[in-house]
């Protein structure tokens, strides 16, 4: 009896002591959890000078932001000294005051946390690493507490911002909020044609470009970072402003680069919009691969217009974004938003030396090689007289870009039902016999490059093809795909055919 009363006070404190340790881990991992914003990968924090000639410890703090590229002040704040007690109240610094107004940095930092000793915890605890490193530059000494302070972590920041946001209270109007973005260090545009719809379709949202959403949502006013970013304006609330970034792939990231830092964009009425060819182009980009074609016909007329001031006498086909994305050699990718459309796809089997698209069954290559452009263009317009390659529709030598006509599917979309209706032999020597006399060489005969349209056959895709002695990069043939059509071997049906010969399915 004695002896199971020992083995269950032994289990009990064995749970007592698992217990707390699962809750020691809860709390560690929840805290860890709460740190980590991994969308983002930034944080909202500040420093705050109590000295009131802070100038030296300003300086220190902007010349280690300067050599630090990954940390961005956001905006400098004065908080009169009658506010101090009010939106400082949960910061605990040994240099807090209200003796006189005093300036506040408001900075953007990496989440990356670890372990530092503080005045609070002499064991260490879990802190932004950048932060830390930026209260020690500020106060030219760790332990020199009357200098500056610092936030460590997102809870104390967002404390401060919250107070600080109620102070401010709700924005006037459209015009106030114009301010903030222009007055602040973030990137912005109004990537939509109508901007001068900026804040009067009140049951709609604003659609902005932005480097950094963390940010953008501060100057919002708000802690609660989302790209659907919502905030009170006047007698409107939670007035939905949608925003992208560079990294979404809502438009390429290198072009949004490109805008921003050749500074391609001007201010109409206090919003700042891309320049006229930028503007014109992220509207086709817009209008195309987000919205499949369709747009209102108020954005259709304003896009008209600014194909007229370019010059393109009111042409907005889907060919002049595709020569200027080919021309800058920016690329179209799925937005990260799963809520976005996506309606020009690109077309993996395009090859080493060209992209292609297919937007509502047109066929667009856009070629990186000059010289392989030069030769699909040439074979295309040889042979489609022949009717054994598709129509070439449109060619544009600068952009090097072709439309090929849509001859129907690839033969490894089709069922063997549908592949041994087709009458393939006669077919297969009438092309064999064209591409032999015009000196053409395909190289690279696949299931992928042959498509089919009423059991007719057509052969596609001539990047790997021998014509005019060109090699490309040194090898003159696609390694491992059938060069040329093999020689027939009694098969009956099209299927015996294609799988007596692998080099039609060669990956």
């Amino acid at each position: 009896m004695k002896l199971i009363k020992k083995k269950l006070i032994l289990v009990l404190i064995f749970l007592i002591f698992l217990l707390i340790f699962l809750n020691i881990q809860s709390r560690t991992y929840k805290k860890k959890e709460h740190f980590s914003n991994k969308k983002w990968g930034t944080e909202i924090h500040f420093i705050t000078f109590w000295e009131k000639d802070n100038i030296n410890a300003i300086k220190r703090v902007q010349r280690y932001i300067n050599d630090n590229n990954s940390i961005r002040i956001i905006k400098t704040l004065k908080i009169p000294q009658n506010n101090i007690a009010r939106l400082l109240k949960n910061v605990n610094s040994g240099g807090k005051h209200t003796n006189h107004d005093i300036e506040i940095i408001v900075l953007e930092v990496p989440n990356e946390y670890d372990k530092r000793i503080t005045h609070d915890n002499p064991d260490g605890e879990n802190v932004n690493k950048h932060m830390y490193s930026l209260k020690e530059t500020a106060r030219d000494d760790y332990k020199n507490y009357l200098v500056a302070h610092g936030s460590f972590n997102v809870d104390e920041a967002n404390e401060f911002f919250e107070e600080y946001f109620k102070l401010l209270g709700d924005f006037k109007n459209f015009e106030e909020i114009k301010s903030e973005l222009n007055n602040s260090n973030i990137f912005w545009v109004h990537d939509r044609v109508t901007y001068n719809t900026f804040g009067k379709e009140l049951d709609k949202d604003i659609d902005l470009v932005v480097d950094s959403i963390p940010a953008t949502c501060f100057i919002l006013r708000t802690i609660n970072l989302k790209n659907k970013c919502f905030t009170n304006i006047g007698k409107v609330k939670n007035y939905l402003f949608d925003l992208q970034d560079f990294d979404s792939n809502y438009y390429p990231k290198e072009w949004l680069q490109n805008i921003k830092t050749k500074k391609l964009y001007l201010k109409k009425d206090n919003i700042q919009i891309p320049d006229l060819e930028n503007h014109f182009m992220l509207g086709l980009y817009h209008m195309y691969v987000h919205k499949n074609g369709e747009q209102s016909d108020k954005r259709i007329n304003t896009l008209k217009d600014l194909s007229y001031k370019l010059g393109y006498n009111g042409n907005i086909d889907i060919v002049l974004i595709l020569n200027y994305l080919s021309n800058n050699e920016y690329k179209i990718k799925k937005c990260s938003d799963e809520g976005v459309g996506y309606f020009v796809y690109n077309k993996t089997a395009g090859g080493l030396n060209k992209v292609v698209y297919n937007y509502r069954n047109r066929y667009f290559y856009l070629f990186h090689d000059t010289e392989i452009y030069f030769k699909e263009k040439e074979i295309y317009n040889i042979l489609q007289q022949y009717d054994i390659v598709p129509k070439l529709i449109y060619s544009n030598d600068k952009s090097k870009i072709l439309e090929i006509e849509d001859k129907g599917i690839t033969l490894e979309k089709k069922t063997d039902d549908e592949l041994n209706n087709i009458d393939f032999k006669p077919q297969i020597l009438k092309i064999k016999t064209l591409l032999k006399k015009n000196n053409i060489k395909h190289n690279d005969i696949t299931k992928t490059n042959l498509i089919v349209n009423n059991n007719k056959l057509y052969l596609i895709d001539f990047e790997w093809s021998d014509y005019n002695n060109y090699i490309i990069n040194g090898i003159n043939s696609c390694p491992v795909s059938c060069k040329d059509f093999p020689e027939f071997k009694n098969e009956k049906t099209f299927v015996e055919y294609l799988n007596n010969n692998k080099c039609f399915t060669p990956w």
